[in-house]
């Protein structure tokens, strides 16, 4: 009895949590819906101004499909030095990339939060969590959207165009950060777990390197990730990035700031 009325006490606690986030995110929604139109119309704007040889869906918006032809000029980016085998990502399945759009948010704050917070959370702090990241991403692709900066999506050619990954590419200033990362920086990468091992983070990085080389104009790339995560570490040590560094962040893990330089553009 007592179990039922715990159990029953948590189940209210979380709606009632759930219930105010979901005001928030609404009055965050009111007041903000006059940026995040502004947002979609710089995105449609950029989207002409961008010459990365990508071809045009109907909707007007950026696509790059990857092949295994388009990953096999990386077989020489490790020194013959390094202890590690390149292995390029062949994506096993048709793959798009474009860049995202506001409708997209809530599928990538479910993959964000199953990538990055799982085994974190549980039944009563997931829903919470997700619903964060939710709220973290409106504001960022209201906030931070521009010529430096962008958020892609790939998404599974023969699924409908199901959004199974993401990640973002930031060269923009940085706005009040703590202990920013070098610019530029691909950070936010994951992938939906049913399409794991299958070459989507692969195609997701090499299409964050095309943006960097050939719309920023930078010959260095960035990223961060924890050490211990042996298939990401797999996969950018295959894709020719390097450990530069590495640190403790306040959750006492210790994270690996790895790096890669690009081939100038042709």
């Amino acid at each position: 009895m007592m179990f039922h009325l715990f159990h029953c006490h948590m189940r209210v606690t979380v709606i009632l949590l759930l219930s105010c986030f979901s005001c928030k995110a609404f009055t965050i929604s009111s007041t903000r819906s006059s940026l995040l139109s502004h947002a979609v119309e710089q995105q449609q704007r950029l989207y002409d101004r961008r010459r990365l040889g990508m071809s045009i869906c109907r909707m007007g918006s950026l696509t790059i499909r990857i092949s295994k032809n388009d990953i096999n000029n990386i077989n020489n980016m490790v020194t013959d030095d390094e202890p590690y085998e390149i292995k390029p990502p062949i994506p096993s399945c048709s793959i798009v990339i474009r860049e995202a759009t506001e409708g997209d948010i809530p599928i990538m704050a479910k993959i964000l939060t199953d990538g990055f917070h799982r085994e974190t959370t549980n039944f009563f702090t997931y829903p919470v969590m997700r619903l964060d990241t939710f709220i973290n991403q409106t504001f960022r692709f209201s906030d931070r959207i521009g010529a430096r900066y962008g958020t892609f999506v790939a998404c599974h050619a023969t699924a409908d165009g199901k959004v199974v990954g993401c990640c973002e590419v930031d060269d923009a200033l940085t706005k009040g950060e703590i202990d920013p990362a070098p610019r530029p920086y691909m950070c936010n990468l994951a992938v939906d777990k049913e399409f794991r091992r299958m070459g989507v983070a692969g195609a997701l990085v090499l299409n964050s390197e095309r943006v960097v080389r050939t719309e920023y104009e930078r010959s260095l790339l960035h990223l961060r990730m924890r050490e211990g995560n042996q298939a990401a570490f797999d996969l950018y040590v295959g894709l020719g990035y390097r450990v530069q560094s590495k640190y403790v962040n306040a959750k006492d893990e210790t994270v690996l700031l790895m790096a890669k330089t690009l081939d100038p553009v042709e």
